[in-house]
């Protein structure tokens, strides 16, 4: 199912700079900013999210003034893809401290699964199964990261 519409490609790109600029923006007030000569962790992510905000405006503004609208079409089905990749990275960093790698890695790619046209329970379960017990092997045993495959047990 597409829709369309009567946005510029500046436009959405203005939209998409000033939504990344304002995550780092929020996300670097956690840290200290320090001094032009002794820039704290926080000092150059804000910096850059000012500029960010500064130049998304800019971009929209001349957008607005060129006043050349394209139409342009969502297919709603990649929507649901990246939705799901997003919830199932969200979910490997909330389970993978509470339930172990094993199970983290395992419901991320049943999540993920999901995001496709051609999702099949049975399939998802098997490669969730051969991923999950993989990334174990690669990460815990071979590389020897401290990530323990399952919590608890």
């Amino acid at each position: 199912m597409k829709r369309s519409f009567a946005l510029s490609n500046d436009m959405v790109a203005s939209f998409l700079i000033l939504a990344i600029s304002l995550f780092y923006f929020i996300g670097s007030h956690e840290y200290d900013m320090g001094s032009v000569r002794h820039m704290g962790p926080g000092y150059l992510p804000r910096a850059y999210a000012i500029v960010g905000l500064i130049l998304s405006v800019l971009i929209f503004v001349s957008s607005i003034r060129k006043g050349d609208r394209v139409s342009l079409s969502l297919d709603l089905s990649y929507v649901r893809a990246f939705s799901m990749i997003v919830i199932a990275i969200s979910a490997f960093a909330l389970i993978i401290p509470v339930a172990g790698l094993i199970p983290a890695a395992f419901v991320t790619v049943v999540i993920a699964s999901l995001g496709s046209n051609k999702f099949h329970f049975k399939t998802a379960l098997g490669l969730a199964i051969i991923i999950s017990v993989l990334i174990w092997l690669l990460f815990s045993v071979l590389l020897g990261l401290p990530m323990p495959g399952l919590k608890g047990l």
